[in-house]
């Protein structure tokens, strides 16, 4: 497989070992797991392949941070941080020696592939849990039938579908294509997928379909795009994502949108879900008022809150309650929340 198109910036900084939690995952009973060392080869290939390569826990959920970094004492650039496994896909990297080491600390852990510019990779989710499958075809019956590519079977009876990234960001969206294509997730820029050969607590396996392959992958279809709000007026193809009449975007909404976005990634563990809500309320309030996009709003929202927490079903409902309840109560044009 020839390597794909864009590249980001791997970490290749030196080991911070006083910082990164030391400890290894625990043995697992129940269905038999890869091996570290088989772990450890399917990992190099990803990184051959120009892939950026990282380690879940064996639940499927970013590794904890180390204490430096939970505490937020230095607040610091995940994209740069040194530490070896901090940030979820931060972590992510094409350094054998760092790989090796993930590995090594974590043996039980998945494997994961950090998606987007930095692997090339755009990647069509299909879950079955929320009737992926039977979507998959109400979006083709739209579109048209997407280029056959590289699949992948997922631990939980899903399919991976993999583009060549098409230079341009592509924002990766649970739901994607709209309320109506449920189960169809995009991952691109900013986002990841769990990868062979890892296995899940309950047995499923990820694997390729047809094994290994040699074939260049087919680019992100163009048609597709539109369709993730990068020309909202196309995406009436399909059911749209509710647009709102935004009257006046003001200094003040913006200042705000962003205020309460670094809120939700400065909260505490405890308090995140807390924050989180209030500051759904408070933006809701600026959208209700006309002054602030919603789905501009639930995205940056959605993203600030994945960065430190990986509960997304939580997350959405969360922001989805929070701004509803602040919509229904919009705030005069330049009240602001108390810092």
């Amino acid at each position: 497989m020839s390597p794909p198109m864009q590249r980001g910036a791997p970490r290749q900084a030196p080991l911070d070992e006083t910082s990164c939690d030391q400890a290894t995952d625990s043995e697992h009973e129940g269905t038999a797991r890869p091996t570290a060392r088989q772990l450890l080869e399917q990992a190099l290939l990803y990184a051959a392949y120009g892939w950026f390569v990282f380690v879940l826990s064996a639940d499927k959920v970013p590794l904890r941070n180390c204490p430096r970094c939970r505490a937020g004492a230095e607040r610091h650039d995940p994209e740069t941080c040194t530490c070896l496994t901090c940030h979820g896909f931060y972590a992510a990297t094409r350094d054998p020696v760092r790989i090796a080491e993930m590995i090594a600390r974590h043996p039980d852990g998945m494997l994961a592939v950090r998606t987007g510019a930095p692997s090339g990779l755009v990647v069509v989710d299909v879950d079955p849990r929320h009737s992926g499958h039977r979507s998959l075809g109400k979006l083709e019956q739209a579109v048209g039938l997407l280029p056959g590519t590289v699949q992948q079977l997922t631990g939980g009876g899903g399919l991976h579908m993999l583009y060549r990234h098409p230079g341009h960001h592509v924002k990766s969206r649970s739901n994607a294509f709209g309320s109506d294509i449920t189960g169809v997730d995009v991952k691109a820029d900013g986002g990841y997928i769990v990868v062979a050969p890892s296995v899940t607590r309950d047995g499923g396996r990820y694997e390729w379909l047809g094994g290994i392959w040699s074939h260049t992958l087919p680019l992100w279809p163009a048609i597709l795009t539109p369709l993730l709000d990068d020309r909202p007026q196309l995406r009436a193809v399909l059911n749209p994502r509710r647009r709102t009449d935004v009257r006046a975007s003001t200094a003040h909404a913006t200042a705000a949108l962003r205020g309460e976005v670094e809120r939700v990634t400065g909260s505490q563990p405890g308090q995140r879900n807390d924050e989180l809500n209030r500051a759904a309320y408070n933006l809701g309030q600026l959208v209700g008022a006309g002054q602030l996009d919603h789905d501009q709003v639930a995205d940056a929202l959605r993203d600030a809150a994945l960065s430190i927490g990986p509960d997304e079903p939580k997350i959405l409902r969360t922001i989805r309650s929070g701004m509803n309840a602040g919509m229904a109560n919009p705030r005069p044009h330049r009240e602001a929340r108390p810092a």
